[in-house]
C-alpha cells in the first residue's frame, strides 16, 4: 500500500474503528474485491468475533490497489462516513444503483428483470387547448418553443467522474419534449467556451419570436451554485439564467421559460427522519410605492419556473442503466399528466413519486425542489399529434433526425 494511503488510515484510526458498522455485505465486499479471503478470515476468527481494529491494521499489507478497493467496500456496505473520512470525494463517484425499497406498500414493485429496460416515452394528447379555458400562459404555437438540452457525461482528462447513465437522461427527455411539441436541441460533453457561445446564441435567437415558452435543461455534476463543463471548468447558475431574462432576452418577455438543473448541490446524504409538520401563515412585506409613468415597467425576472434534482447541499442520485431518478421521474409524470394538468402540479407529483418509490441500497432518499421567480400563471401543455424534431450536437458529430 501507498505510503500516503496508510499514513491517512493511521490518522484516522480512532474515527474509522468508531463509524465502521460490520456487516455481511462489508464481508462480501471485501472477499470480492480481493482484500482478505475466506482462509485469513478463518485464521483473525472474524465471523465470530469481528475485529475492525484489526480489519484496519491488516488491510495496510494488502497491496497496492488495497486502499482503492477498501473504500470502494465501505462504500457499498452502507459505511458511507467511513468511506468519506478515507476519501472526501467519494460522494461524487458514487453511481447508486436505484433499488425498489417502496415506502408505500400500495405501490407495485417494478420486477428486477425490467429494470435495465428503457423507458418507453408515450405522451398522453389532448384535443383541448386548456389554456384559454383557464388563467394560463397561452401555449398554442407550434412548434410550443425551443428546448436546450446540455448534457455533460464525459469529463476530459477525467477532470471529474464519468457521469454514466446521463446520456440515457438526455435521449428520454429529448424524446419527451419533441412529443410535447418543441424543437429540441441537445448538446453533449461541451467545454466551457462552446458552452457559453451555446448558451447565448440560444438565448438571442429570434425562433423564440414565434414559440411559447422556452426550456433549458442542465445535466452534470454540480455545487449548489456551480455547474461543470466537460473541461472541468465551472459556470454559474445565475448567469446561465440571467441570460433570459427581460433585460437580456427580449424574444422571451411575457413568455414562461423552465430550466430544469440535474446536478449535486453538495455532498450530503439524506438517509430519511421523523419530523413533525409545522405551519404558518405570516408573511412580513413591504408595500412598494410605483410612481406613474409614460411607459410601463416590468421587472427583469419574471415568468421562470426553477426545477433542481435535489436541495441546497445534497447529492442527486442517477442509476447507470435508467439515468437520474429526477429525470426519470420527470419523463413518467409528463407523458402521463400533460395532457390535463398544470406544470407545477406536475413537478408535485414528480416530488411525491420520488419520495414514495425511490430508495437507494444505502437507505439514502432525494428531495427535488422548484421554485417561481413571478411565475404568474398556470401553464398547460396542450401536447397533440404535432411533434417537434431532435437535433444532437457534440464536440464530433452533428446530425438532425426527426422523432
Amino acid at each position: 500500500m501507498d505510503p500516503r494511503d496508510k499514513e491517512k488510515i493511521q490518522q484516522n484510526y480512532k474515527a474509522l474503528i468508531s463509524s465502521t458498522k460490520w456487516n455481511a455485505q462489508l464481508r462480501s465486499e471485501l472477499v470480492t474485491r480481493k482484500i482478505f479471503t475466506e482462509k485469513l478470515f478463518a485464521q483473525l476468527k472474524f465471523d465470530q468475533d469481528p475485529n475492525i481494529e484489526a480489519l484496519f491494521a491488516k488491510v495496510q499489507k494488502r497491496g497496492p490497489s488495497a486502499f482503492q478497493n477498501l473504500v470502494e467496500a465501505l462504500r457499498d456496505s452502507q459505511n458511507l462516513a467511513s468511506a468519506q473520512i478515507l476519501d472526501p470525494t467519494i460522494s461524487l463517484h458514487v453511481d447508486i444503483r436505484l433499488s425498489n425499497n417502496l415506502l408505500n406498500p400500495g405501490i407495485p414493485v417494478q420486477h428486477p428483470k425490467d429494470f435495465d429496460q428503457p423507458l418507453d416515452i408515450r405522451v398522453k394528447v389532448t384535443g383541448l387547448n386548456i389554456s384559454p379555458l383557464r388563467e394560463a400562459y397561452e401555449m398554442s404555437s407550434l412548434p410550443k418553443g425551443q428546448c436546450l438540452i446540455i448534457d455533460i457525461e464525459d469529463f476530459k482528462n477525467d477532470l471529474h467522474p464519468r457521469r454514466k447513465g446521463s446520456h440515457v437522461d438526455s435521449t428520454n427527455l429529448a424524446v419527451l419534449f419533441s412529443q410535447l411539441g418543441f424543437q429540441v436541441k441537445v448538446t453533449r460533453n461541451l467545454t466551457y467556451s462552446k458552452l457559453n457561445v451555446e448558451i447565448t446564441e440560444f438565448a438571442s435567437s429570434e425562433k423564440h419570436v414565434k414559440g411559447s415558452m422556452c426550456i433549458v435543461i442542465f445535466l452534470s455534476h454540480g455545487t449548489n451554485d456551480y455547474l461543470y463543463t466537460a473541461d472541468g471548468k465551472k459556470i454559474e447558475r445565475e448567469w446561465l439564467l440571467k441570460q433570459f431574462n427581460n433585460e437580456y432576452c427580449e424574444w422571451l418577455q411575457g413568455k414562461p421559460k423552465f430550466f430544469m438543473f440535474q446536478a449535486c448541490r453538495g455532498d450530503d446524504f439524506d438517509y430519511g427522519s421523523k419530523s413533525k409538520k409545522v405551519n404558518t401563515d405570516e408573511t412580513d412585506a413591504v408595500p412598494i410605492n410605483n410612481e406613474s409613468n409614460n411607459f410601463i415597467k416590468t421587472p427583469s425576472w419574471e415568468d421562470y419556473l426553477i426545477a433542481n434534482a435535489t436541495i441546497p447541499g445534497y447529492v442527486a442520485h442517477r442509476n447507470t442503466q435508467r439515468g437520474s431518478w429526477f429525470v426519470e421521474c420527470v419523463c413518467q409524470v409528463f407523458m402521463e399528466h400533460a395532457h390535463d394538468t398544470d406544470i407545477r402540479d406536475m413537478l408535485d407529483k414528480v416530488g411525491l413519486k420520488m419520495r414514495n418509490n425511490y430508495e437507494s441500497r444505502f437507505g439514502t432518499f432525494q428531495t427535488s425542489t422548484h421554485e417561481s421567480r413571478h411565475f404568474y400563471k398556470k401553464l398547460y401543455f396542450n401536447p397533440t399529434d404535432y411533434e417537434g424534431t431532435i437535433e444532437y450536437v457534440n464536440d464530433v458529430i452533428q446530425k438532425e433526425i426527426q422523432v
